[in-house]
This record gives C-alpha cells, structure tokens and sequence, in this order.
C-alpha cells in the first residue's frame, strides 16, 4: 500500500513539473497584445493605472488574464478611466470576460462591436458614462451568462426594443438598474423567455406593470429587483408564480391596498423589501411561515396595527425593518426570544410603552437596534450592560426618562448612540464611557444632563460625531475635547459656557465639517476660521454669544458662516474684499444684528456661490453695491435696519433666483422699480419704512409666487391697483411654498429662513412658518382712491392693512370671500358708508381696527364683532355693541306706504329748499356785485378795464395758435 501510495505521489510530481514548466513558456499572442495597446491609446489615464502595460507578454499586465494553456486573453477588468472604447478589441478572438465598471466615458454610446466579440460569456459595463440607445448588437452574444449595464446613480441608457433579449438563452445575470425601459411594453414577455435567468434587476427603469398577465415562468429565478418604478397600482397576480424566490425587492413601487397573500407562497425568502409603498393593512398572520427569512423591511408604508402575536413564529430572523409605518402598542415579550435577530428598525412608528422587553437572548446577538421617532417612555434598559454585541443604539425622540445607567460604559462595542430629543436627566460621569473606546458617534441633543469630569480626563475614545446641546457643560470650555482629533461634527450650543474659546481648539478644527457652538456667552475674539475643514463643505454657527473684533477670516471650505447677535464689528472691506481666497463655497452668509459699520464694498463677484446673505441690523451705510448683481445664484437677501440710502440698484434684476427680498427699516428713495417683475420666484418682499415714494408700479402684479408683501411705511402715492389679484399664491390659485429653507450638501442639514413681520399689530420674527403666512401691507402712505374690489380675490390673505392712507369709499362687501383673514387693519383711511352685514362671516378674524374713518351706522350683530374692543371702532359714526353708545331706540320699520309718503314730503320740501336757495342766492349775488358797480364810479372803470384787458389777451393767443 505504502509503495503504491509513494508511487502516484512520483507521477504527480512529475507530471505537474512538466506541465508547469510548459505554462511557463506560455506568453501572450503578439496581435492581441498590440491590439490592447490600441485599445490603451484611446483611453485616458491620468493616474496612470496602466502603468504596467508594457513588455512583451501581455498576461503579465494588470487588468489581463490568460488562458494557461493557449496564451489567449481571456478576461479584462479595468476600472477609473475614461476616454473611448477601440474596436481593436476585436482582434482578441477568444475574450470570454469583459468588464469595464466604475469608468467615466463622458455620455459616449455603447460600440456596436461589443455584439462582434462572440465568445463573451461576461460583460460589465455598469457606471461607466454610456449613454443613448443599448445596441441590440449585444443580443448576437448567444454565451452570455452575465450582463450589467446598470447605474445606480442615475444612467441615461435607453432600450427602444427588447426583442434582442430573446437571443441570450444562457443568460443568468441581469442587471439594467436605472436604464430607461419606459418604450417596451414587452419587457415581460421577453424576460419571461429567458428559462436560465437566476438574478434580474430592473430597478427605477420607469416600467409599466402588466396586471393582465397571470402566469410566469421564472422557474429558475432566486433574485428580483422591482424597486423604484411607479407602478401605482396593486401587486400583481404574476407575482405568486414566483416560489423559488429567496431575494424579493418591491420597494417604492407605489403598491396599495393588502401586502399581497401571494407572498404566502415564497417560503424560501431570506430577504423581503417591500418599504415606501402605500400598504394600509396590518402585518398578515402568514407571515410567520417564513421560517428562513433573515431580512424583513416594510418600511415607510401605511401599515397601521400591533405586531403582537407574530414575531414569536420568525425564530430563524436576523433582521427585522418595520421602520415608517404606523405601527403602535407595545412591543411583544416574544421580541426577546429572537435569539438569532442581530437588527432591528422600528423607526418612525407609534409604539409606546418601554424598551425593557430586550431581556432573553435577544441581548447577545443584537448590533442594531433602531427604536427613533416613536412614543417610548420608561427607562433604558436596566440590562444594558448585557448587549454584548451592540454597535449602534437609537433612540431618538421619544418620552424616555430617567438616567443613563452606568452599564452604559460597558457596551464595549459600541460605536454609535443617539438619544436626542428625550428626557434623561442626571449627572454623567467619567465611569459611562469607561469601555467605550470605539465609540465614533455620541449625540444626545435636548436632554437635561450635567457632565464635568476632571480636568485632567482623558476620554477612551476617537470621536467623529459629537452633540451635547443643552447639556450643563460650562461655564468653563470643556477640556477634554482637546483630546478629540478626529471630530467631524461638533455641537456645544446652550450648554452654559462662559468663556473664550482657547486657542488649542483652533489648531484641532482641520476634520470639522460642522461646529456650532450658538447660544452661550462665548466671549473675546476668533482670530481665523482658515484651519477649518481638511475637506468638503464646511458649516458654523456661532450665533448668540458675545463675541467681538472684525469678522475673521475663512477657509475657502465653509460654506455656512452663521455670526449673527454677537459684537463683532468694524467693516466688512477687510473680510469681503480679502486677495487671500481666491475660491470659495460660501453660500450662506449670516452677520446679523453686530455692530458692523461703513459701506457694503463692491466685491461681490468674488462671491459667486451665495444664496443666503445676511447683514441686517447693523450700522451700514452707503448705496445698495451695483455688484450685488453678481450673486446671481441669490435666494435669500437680508439688509434690514440698517442707513442705507439711494435707489434699489438696477443690477439687482439679475438675481432672479430671489425668494425672499428685505430692505426694509433704511433709508431708500426713489420709485419701487419696474423691473421687479424680473424676480418671479420671489415669495417675500419688505420695503417697509424707506422714503420711497410714486405710484405702485403695475410691474408688481407679474409676482405670483408672493406671500409676503409689505410697502408701509413709505410715501406711495396713486391707487392701489387692481391687478393684486393677479398674486396666483394668495389668491389661492398656485400652491404655496412648501419651505423656505435652504440645505447645503455635507453640512449640518439646513438653514430655515426668517421674517420680522407686523401682523395683528405685534412685531415678531418668523422662521418654521414663515411659509404659512400671507400678509399684505400698505399702510402709512399716501395711496388714494377706493379699496379695489379685486383685493378681495385674494382669498388665502390672512393679514391686511391699509390703515392710514387717503382711501374714500365704501369697505367692499366682497371682504367676506378672503375667508382666511385673520387680521384687518383699515383704521385711519376716510372710508365712509356703513360696515358690511357679510363681514360676519370672517369666521378667523382675531384683530380688526375701523377706527378714524367716517363709517356710519350699527355695527353688525351676532358676529364676533362685539368681542372686540370699543377702540377698534372709535372715531366713526357708529352705534351699537360693543360702543357705549346705543342706536335709535324709537326707530321703526314703516310700512310701504308710510315710506312712500315720506319720500314724497321729503321730495317736496327738498324741491322747496332748492327752489328757495336758488332765488335767494341770486338776488344777493346780483345786489352784491351790480350795486357797488352803481355807486361807485372808479370801481366801475376799473371793473370794465379789466374785462377789456382779458379779453384782448384771449383774442392774442387765440391769434398767435392759429398763424402756428
């Protein structure tokens, strides 16, 4: 046995040493390897990833492998280039693999000899830049097993015609992620041909779903990625065909109604996605046969219910996402018996109670757990200490109580703990993080906790992500953070620091992408913001505090510089007009409310990526910089209760991204600009209290977006005029701004914009719903005339003032249709006439002013009229409650033809008095002008002279105009 067993041991040596020594030998052919150098001279290379393809055997370079015993190229796998594909890859007759993934080749249509390359059993061209129409020359590749033209981050590839799928009966793998498959309404049909297919992948290809079809054959299939397209309808009844499935992807389908009992069928699925749909029903009984599933997602839809009774059943589950639906109760006792569960995601639900559920096995094979945006109360965990393996806890806005256990600290693989927008409470200590060393995120916003260790600690771990706003950290700057070297996001606000900021922690700044460090009483100067940001956008909010100096300088990485309420001041030359930063992301600039001084200078050009600028209530001075046309990605422009004076600068027009517009509070003059129709999209505009003065300008009408618009304050003149009603927002004929808010990718979120509005006669900021007021004020002018009738078309208005004008007429009985109106403020305008009866059915009116008019008669009753103040209708010719004053109490209804004959006395004696007052006015001006002529001979030459005079001045003119 022994010698036979050490014989084939020799034969095998002997053999592989042969054939070994023969690949050896083995290069690869000349014509092919000229061909791959064609084929390197057309790409671009600039990293020089093709370093390596030089030397006579081409098997030898990277990306190229060969087949041992001929020497052919079998595959090639290059990745990061650009530039074009060569034909030459023709010439390499035997290529079974090709894959050209993760290049860029700049929107250039996939070669057409792609289908020439016959042998090819494997093709990858996925994210590579090809646009246009897929050739249908790929269908004459009968071997193909593999085949992914795929983009997960948006393709631009087109199919017209599927048929050419018919062809590749090998296929297995297919992958078209984001290909426009909108054309065909085959692609069914055509896959369903395909007997070999185990992967498809058709996600967001815009298909239109065939619900007439029954029946498939996907006996083969175990993958199938639907997601993304909007099919808007219910799940198909095809779908229970599919019982060999063990991956399942309907996500963001638009589906409705029941999850499907089709499902029922596919007990071999490991993987279920079926989020961001409309489902309404609750989690189905059935559910529970899937003894295999390791991955359970039916996020974000509209399930409603308990989950009690079904989890116990999914004893084989390892991941479960319920997460954004709207799920409730308790969690089941039975959640703790998952043994094998290592996620959970709950997020976004109604499940109330508390978390103390998370006691059996479930403690150590569980890493994730995500209970966020729910109604949780009670404690942590009394057993937090037991997760063993837990990487990432949150627990994000709830109702969870009490302390932070001091087993927190032995969660030893802990990386990542939200617990914002609770309330916790409680002194943390050094003892909470004494094993978390690779602890990355801590964020905890809005609790009530106190924390101040030594001064001399030193934390276990290597932060990314900290937030601590509201905890009592102060009034000292904490010092452990010196030790933090990788901090990316840094959030201090509201914790109690009264100090200056230490100059160690502008040296430890490079990684930050985010700091704010707002509302505290932070004090002395910043010397520079230049070390911020190693890379990426860069946000920071330093508002409220106290700090003071100029305006330091910035790195060109910032993108949000938020100052405003602090003593910074000086001018703003030395930090705008600074040579020293060429390039910069700037986009949101906040320096409100300082003490900053001087003109606006004109270097706005170096500005270009602006959209929020803000410098209201400072002290600048000067003209409003023709260089602010520059800014012509604007949205937001803050220069509010500041000197500034002359005319709005024509350059402004060019900033026509404009949605919210504020100069109000300064000292402009001049006309309000025809060219304000150029700024379409704006939402808010405030030139409230300037010296401007003409007539409201036509042009103003073009504004339909406007929400805001308020003109006191000023010296307009003219009529208001009638095309308000052209404002389509308020008239309720376009549909309001969702937000005004602006977001700068890799900052700390986003920046709500804000508004200080006068509105049922208080002054105050709004910010989260500025986009839902609606509010037009033109008081304190000079505007004339009545008030339009088309003003009241305006009927989502909630505020109107047009107190303190020269108005006359009547308050238009059509006031009523802006149902909305919550405030109407027309005090001080000559309006006569009496109060309309339909103004009761202002059923929203809160704050109303008729004061000072010349209104007449009984204001209405049985409305919420009397339950306003007696000064809101002082000054008038009214009577009624709530005035003190009582109407005619005699007076009484007559009857027809009392009426008649009163009017008929009435007319009577009206024609006596006129008849009378014409007789005595004549004789008394004949008798005071004839009788003095009479008497008095020297008044009467006068007198005749000068009608002499007169009428040779009139003849003299008349003359001259005529010889003209």
């Amino acid at each position: 046995m022994e010698i036979s067993v050490s014989l084939l041991f020799l034969i095998i040596t002997v053999v592989c040493n042969l054939f070994c020594n023969s690949l050896s030998d083995v290069i690869c052919l000349e014509s092919e390897r000229t061909a791959l150098l064609m084929f390197k001279n057309d790409l671009d290379d600039p990293s020089g990833r093709l370093s390596s393809w030089t030397g006579l055997d081409c098997c030898e370079w990277d990306g190229i492998i060969c087949d041992v015993l001929t020497g052919h190229v079998r595959d090639i796998r290059i990745h990061n280039l650009g530039g074009k594909l060569s034909p030459s890859l023709i010439n390499i007759k035997n290529l079974a693999h090709l894959d050209l993934s993760r290049n860029n080749f700049g929107g250039a249509q996939i070669p057409s000899f792609i289908g020439s390359l016959n042998y090819l059993q494997y093709l990858d061209l996925s994210e590579s830049g090809f646009e246009g129409i897929i050739p249908h020359h790929i269908g004459n590749l009968s071997s193909l097993e593999y085949l992914n033209v795929g983009d997960h981050f948006g393709s631009k590839l087109i199919v017209t015609n599927m048929q050419w799928l018919s062809n590749l009966s090998s296929l297995k793998y297919l992958d078209m992620t984001g290909v426009n498959l909108s054309e065909p309404s085959d692609w069914l049909q055509v896959i369903n041909n395909l007997h070999s297919l185990v992967d498809l992948r058709l996600s967001r290809c815009r298909l239109t779903l065939f619900t007439s079809i029954d029946v498939v054959d996907f006996t083969s299939l175990r993958v199938l990625d639907l997601s993304g397209n909007d099919f808007n309808s219910l799940v198909p009844y095809w779908i229970r065909s599919l019982g060999n499935l063990v991956h399942l992807d309907l996500s963001d389908c638009g589906f409705y109604n029941r999850i499907p009992f089709a499902l029922q069928n596919m007990t071999k699925l490991e993987y279920l996605n079926l989020s961001s749909n409309n489902f309404n029903s609750t989690i189905p009984d059935w559910f529970s046969r899937f003894v295999d599933l390791e991955v359970l997602n039916i996020a974000d839809n509209l399930i409603e219910g308990e989950i009690q009774g079904l989890l116990g059943n999914l004893t084989s589950l390892v991941s479960l996402d319920l997460s954004h639906n709207r799920l409730e109760g308790i969690l089941p006792k039975s959640l703790a018996n998952l043994c094998r569960l290592e996620e959970i995601y709950l997020s976004g639900n109604r499940f109330s109670g508390d978390i103390q559920v998370f006691q059996g096995c479930i403690t150590k094979s569980l890493r994730f757990l995500y209970l966020g945006s729910n109604k949780f109360s009670g404690e942590l965990p009394s057993n937090i200490g037991d997760f063993v393996k837990l990487k990432k806890l949150d627990i994000v806005d709830n109702n969870i109580t009490g302390t932070l256990p001091e087993e927190f600290g032995q969660l030893q693989e802990l990386e990542y703990f939200v617990a914002s927008l609770n309330s916790l409470e409680g002194v943390v200590s050094e003892e909470h993080f004494r094993n978390l060393s690779r602890l990355k995120i801590f964020r905890a916003n809005g609790n009530k906790f106190s924390f101040k260790p030594n001064r001399k600690w030193v934390p276990p771990f290597q932060l990314t992500g900290l937030s601590l706003r509201k905890w009592d950290l102060g009034p000292e700057f904490p010092l452990w953070i010196k030790h933090m070297r990788n901090l990316n996001y840094l959030s201090l606000a509201q914790t109690g620091i009264i100090d200056s900021i230490p100059a160690w922690f502008w040296n430890r700044t490079s990684k930050l992408s985010h700091l704010n460090l707002s509302s505290n009483q932070i004090y002395g100067q910043i010397p520079s913001l230049l070390n911020l940001g190693f890379d990426g956008n860069v946000g920071v909010d330093l508002k409220c505090n106290r700090i003071s100096g100029p305006i330091p300088p910035i790195s060109p990485n910032i993108s949000i510089l938020v100052l405003s309420s602090n003593l910074f001041s000086g001018s703003l030359r030395d930090f705008l007009c600074n040579d020293v930063v060429q390039e910069n992301r700037l986009e949101i600039l906040n320096l409100g409310n300082n003490r900053l001084s001087g003109e606006i200078p004109e270097c706005w050009m170096k500005w270009p990526s602006m959209r929020v600028l803000r410098l209201e209530g400072n002290n600048l001075t000067g003209k409003i910089p023709s260089s602010i046309g520059f800014l012509t990605r604007l949205q937001s422009l803050h220069l509010r209760l500041n000197n500034l004076s002359g005319i709005l600068p024509f350059s402004l027009q060019k900033c026509v991204d404009l949605l919210l517009l504020d100069l109000g509070r300064n000292n402009l003059t001049g006309k309000i600009p025809v060219w304000i129709n150029k700024l379409s999209k704006l939402i808010v505009l405030n030139l409230r209290l300037n010296e401007l003065s003409g007539n409201i300008p036509q042009e103003l009408c073009h504004l339909n977006s406007i929400q805001t618009l308020d003109l006191a304050g000023n010296h307009l003149s003219g009529k208001i005029p009638r095309c308000f009603n052209n404002f389509s927002v308020m008239a309720g004929k376009q549909q309001a701004s969702d937000h005004i808010y602006y977001s700068v990718e890799d900052t700390f979120g986003g920046v709500p914009d804000s508004q200080f509005l006068v509105l049922k006669g208080r002054f105050r900021e709004y910010s989260s719903t500025l986009q839902l007021v609606m509010t037009l004020d033109l008081s304190d002018n000079v505007l004339s005339g009545s008030i339009p009738i088309e003003i009241t078309r305006l009927i989502r208005l909630q505020a109107l003032n047009l107190s303190r004008n020269s108005l006359n007429g009547n308050i238009p009985d059509s006031i009523a249709d802006i149902g909305f109106l919550e405030s109407l403020d027309i005090s001080k305008s000559w309006l006569s006439g009496e109060i309309p009866q339909s103004i009761s059915r202002l059923t929203f009116l809160s704050h109303l002013n008729l004061s000072y008019n010349n209104l007449t008669g009984r204001i209405p009753t049985g409305t919420q009229l009397q339950g306003f103040d007696t000064s809101s209708f002082i000054g008038n010719g009214l009577c009624g409650p709530p005035l003190s004053g009582k109407c005619d109490e005699n007076e009484e209804t007559l009857s027809t033809e009392d009426e008649e004959e009163r009017d008929g006395s009435l007319l009577r004696g009206e024609r006596f008095g006129v008849f009378l007052s014409v007789v005595l006015g004549f004789v008394f001006g004949f008798v005071g002008v004839v009788g003095p002529l009479i008497l008095n001979i020297s008044w009467r030459t006068t007198y005749f002279r000068l009608l002499n005079s007169i009428g040779n001045y009139i003849y003299y003119v008349l003359v001259k105009t005529f010889l003209r």
